[in-house]
């Protein structure tokens, strides 16, 4: 298991700050970045919490249509869209903070896409954290009997890419309002392989959404594609299909696609020819 740290830093006004008093998150507006991954470290002001070993935490990708768990150490299907989820325990805990990563095996890659669903979950951009791209709590989230779940989306990255490393560090703390010896830190990698044999559309072919984010409609745009037919489907972040319609391709194309029936919120375009296929995330405003 690969250890990783989780470091949250002060605003101006403050000299530290407690999870229990962080109404807003994450690290953009704390400048904290990314602390998953084995390169992290707690050390300087403003470090939340001691590091234990002693709590309980199961982190695994799960196929959002038939709610089927994949065991972590097997393979994964490049460009499909997983359920992320995430089950922590720690004794004495009332609320939790995390950040999770999904990187290549040196942490120096992003691989695949993170998509924020939890409750107090969201995404912390690569430009505030660095090269990784990462989940954060924008609010404490509140403990069940020491107990917390989340599940959120990801979006395996194309063919080409090898294994996948998922990271998460993970405050407990015991909301007394102070940085004391009750909150602690602790941290979880787990990996999941790129499959030998491939199925993803040729890296060559150009799929592009747009505007996105789109409002009653946006378009798909084709270019350089191999001629023929192409299935096009439309999915919430749950698995469930939504729409589906069929365009012939020669070379490059353009197709309309109609959203006035779609609420406000991220949706996976699935394209799909003779059994390959490639995921576009659209935001619907």
């Amino acid at each position: 298991m690969k250890r990783s740290i989780l470091l949250f830093t002060a605003t101006a006004a403050m000299a530290y700050f407690t999870l229990s008093s962080n109404a807003t998150g994450p690290a953009k507006n704390f400048s904290a970045g990314d602390r998953t991954g084995p390169s992290g470290t707690c050390g300087g002001g403003g470090c939340h919490g001691t590091p234990v070993t002693d709590a309980t935490t199961l982190m695994y990708l799960k196929d959002p249509i038939s709610g089927a768990a994949i065991p972590i150490n097997t393979n994964y299907t490049p460009t499909k869209s997983y359920s992320l989820v995430l089950n922590t325990f720690r004794m004495g805990a009332v609320k939790f903070g995390l950040q999770i990563s999904t990187t290549d095996a040196t942490h120096s890659l992003n691989l695949g896409t993170l998509i924020p669903i939890g409750s107090n979950i969201g995404a912390v951009s690569s430009s505030t954290t660095g090269s990784i791209p990462i989940l954060e709590h924008t609010a404490p989230i509140v403990a069940t009997s020491g107990a917390m779940s989340t599940t959120n989306s990801w979006i395996a990255p194309n063919s080409g890419k090898g294994d996948v490393t998922i990271n998460t560090i993970i405050v407990a703390a015991n909301g007394n309002g102070l940085a004391d010896a009750g909150d602690v830190y602790y941290n979880l990698s787990v990996t999941y392989h790129e499959p030998s044999a491939v199925n993803d559309l040729p890296s060559s072919i150009g799929i592009t959404a747009y505007p996105n984010p789109a409002q009653s409609s946006f378009k798909l745009k084709f270019e350089n594609a191999l001629n023929g037919n192409y299935q096009v489907g439309i999915y919430d972040l749950s698995g469930k299909q939504l729409q589906h319609q069929n365009i012939n391709i020669n070379n490059s194309a353009e197709m309309t696609i109609n959203a006035e029936s779609l609420s406000s919120g991220m949706y996976l375009v699935h394209v799909e020819k003779d059994g390959a296929q490639r995921v576009v995330p659209v935001t619907i405003q």
